[in-house]
């Protein structure tokens, strides 16, 4: 295309102080379809372009930016093929470094990038920007000026190399989101490698695009830091929407006015496409809440609705008691932080005369097989023996003889040893039904305002996520000391008493003013 010296300079001069301006001008260098303009591009534009020209004017880092938003949606042409394009129209010498989670994604945005660049109206507006000759392959270019892009797939290296700016764009593949092992090396690979790539650590800025796809994302990651600023705009209302303010911005759908949200764009994303993609044989349910409503659980929570969690006082008395162990060998070790081992748990859970269940205390621990079998017995000691203790045996030989190794040192105690046969989310239905009913219960003074505190914010945080959480140990071992409360009283160890005092109900545990449970209230141990 070729463009008069006159109206090239008008050109360049609004887009050099718009981003906006730049994507609706040059969108048709890469891009065949005309562009869709909504109101989600200009914020985007807006937020990357304050961030650049802070790195641009050598001014102090205030915050990296985090930008959820959904597939489809044009995250990646804006943000990783023309934004870079623009930043040189400022700074021509600026250094970038893109990465995506393949190399051949990463590629091609950076082929699509040098498509811009390369333009006969790019070219004409901007001539100072020049391509280098001595660096020009498919993923690494550079100007002659001293800037360069530089694209990366996730665990790439990036040795010898800076950037002012690094656009993260998808770092995770959405096939492989729920293994544990890729989230572990994708938030290794950026927190350790690409985070010390940049030209200088108090100006350089990063800029992490993706959809949410599972609670420990490298958007989890990001969010642990104060210095983030977080976009989060979900396809409809039914998402979650970061800041708020944005909620201004969506709008009823025309074609189907009975749809119970609004939406993000109503022309990319209409209802009839969010109601395809959300149903089975497409994305279901989790799928859908990861891409477009950018929440790694589905709407309405996980298994456990932990809104319904109630607590009080615990009365002191209870039909039965229990004390349930879900064990893991795994201690951790420094070497090995990134990779987060299992934890062993043990959950105190009764059952109070009016067939309220009680949390009363939670122990999570990360030790050896040694010092866990060290609390295990310990921990029967303070509970006492009105506490029947409940142990899980694995399947196969090795879980049968860990379970009795187990049994063999709580001679003296109540014990019961439950097989787990089942897979995690079939044994916590019974459970969760009585959770999401309101019957379980949590020691009132775990409860601060609105939050829990102690063991309870760990267990509550768990529960909440609930198949999809990293971890599984408290809601699979607090769904087994369930089972254990409602089966008949079979032990392995000593008995109870066959004679209870003529004024107790069946199997009704009176706990003593001095008893170490009734003191503690599930507070410590």
């Amino acid at each position: 295309m070729s463009i008069k010296v006159t109206e090239a300079r008008l050109i360049a001069s609004i887009c050099r102080d718009s981003l906006l301006h730049f994507v609706e001008e040059f969108w048709d260098t890469v891009v065949v379809r005309p562009l869709v303009m909504n109101w989600h591009i200009e914020v985007l534009c807006r937020e990357l372009e304050e961030l650049a020209v802070r790195a641009i004017n050598n001014e102090p880092l205030k915050y990296d930016l985090i930008v959820n938003v959904p597939t489809g949606s044009s995250k990646s042409t804006i943000c990783s093929i023309l934004f870079p394009a623009w930043v040189w129209t400022r700074l021509p010498s600026a250094q970038v470094i893109g990465a995506s989670y393949a190399d051949p994604l990463a590629l091609e945005l950076c082929r699509k990038n040098r498509m811009v660049v390369a333009s006969d109206k790019y070219r004409a507006c901007f001539p100072e920007v020049k391509l280098s000759d001595d660096q020009n392959a498919k993923g690494h270019f550079a100007t002659t000026a001293g800037g360069m892009r530089y694209s990366v797939g996730s665990g790439g290296s990036v040795q010898g190399l800076h950037g002012l700016i690094t656009v993260i764009d998808d770092p995770i593949d959405p096939s492989r989101a729920v293994s544990e092992q890729e989230l572990h090396n994708v938030n290794e690979w950026i927190g350790s490698t690409l985070s010390g790539r940049k030209v200088e650590k108090s100006i350089s800025a990063t800029i992490l695009v993706m959809q949410r796809l599972h609670v420990e994302d490298p958007t989890a990651m990001f969010l642990q830091r104060k210095d983030v600023r977080h976009i989060r705009i979900p396809a409809s209302t039914e998402g979650e929407i970061h800041p708020p303010e944005l909620r201004k911005f969506y709008k009823p759908d025309p074609a189907n006015p009975k749809y119970p949200y609004l939406l993000m764009d109503v022309r990319r994303l209409p209802s009839s496409v969010l109601e395809r993609e959300r149903g089975p044989g497409v994305l279901g349910e989790l799928g859908y809440a990861c891409q477009y409503l950018q929440s790694p659980v589905p709407v309405g929570g996980s298994m456990f609705k932990v809104d319904m969690l109630k607590w009080g006082t615990p009365p002191g008395a209870y039909k039965k008691i229990v004390r349930f162990w879900d064990k893991a060998g795994t201690v951790l070790k420094a070497k090995n932080r990134g990779r987060k081992p299992a934890w062993t748990v043990g959950i105190l859970m009764a059952q109070d005369h009016v067939d309220r269940l009680w949390v009363l205390h939670v122990h999570r621990v990360r030790l050896d097989a040694f010092e866990r079998e060290r609390l295990i017995k310990r921990t029967a000691h303070r509970d006492g023996k009105r506490v029947v203790v409940g142990i899980e045996q694995e399947p196969g030989s090795g879980g049968k003889e860990s379970a009795q190794n187990t049994v063999k040192r709580l001679m003296g105690f109540r014990v019961r040893v439950i097989r787990q046969d089942t897979d995690k989310a079939t044994r916590a239905e019974e459970f969760a039904v009585q959770l999401n009913a309101g019957a379980v219960y949590l020691p009132a003074a775990l409860r601060v305002g609105n939050s829990w505190t102690g063991w309870a914010r760990e267990l509550v945080d768990e529960l909440k996520h609930w198949p999809f959480s990293t971890f599984k140990d408290q809601g699979d071992c607090a769904s087994s000391a369930f089972v254990l409360i409602c089966e008949d009283d079979v032990y392995v160890g000593a008995m109870p008493e066959t004679t209870p005092d003529p004024g107790r109900r069946p199997y009704d545990v009176v706990l003593a003013a001095d008893d170490p449970v009734f003191l503690r209230q599930g507070l410590d141990y």
